[in-house]
């Protein structure tokens, strides 16, 4: 458990493909699994219920993708980048605009997820 609790909760160090998949696909499957019986359960707070687990994970996400970005030997920033790009391309007077951006950042999670990290330690700690 102490494991997942760093995994999810500090930004410092690094975090290989397989972490990165696994912080990615995990909370999402669980947070589905509970929409899922909420709202067939209590269908008026189904709609509450997906906001609150959105927001529930919305730190872990920035937290796995930092460490994956640090794993590849960039800083965190980078994502406040990436995510500037998608929001400001959203907002282009252009048909299918946010669609676009959508692409734009599953292709960003697709890289992180390929792009093998550095072998050697770097400045973000050791080798996961």
């Amino acid at each position: 458990m102490s494991y997942f609790l760093r995994l999810y909760t500090s930004p410092k160090g690094r975090a290989g493909r397989r972490a990165y998949i696994l912080g990615l696909v995990v909370p999402f499957f669980i947070a589905g699994l509970a929409v899922g019986f909420v709202a067939r359960a209590i269908p008026d707070l189904a709609q509450l219920f997906i906001l609150l687990s959105f927001l529930l994970m919305l730190w872990p996400q920035i937290v796995v993708n930092i460490k994956r970005l640090h794993d590849i030997g960039r800083s965190g920033w980078w994502l406040l980048g990436w995510c500037g790009v998608a929001f400001a391309i959203s907002l282009l007077p252009i048909p299918h605009a946010a669609l676009f951006a959508q692409l734009l950042s599953y292709a960003g999670v697709l890289l992180l997820m390929t792009i093998p990290g550095s072998s050697a330690p770097n400045q973000y700690g050791v080798k996961p």
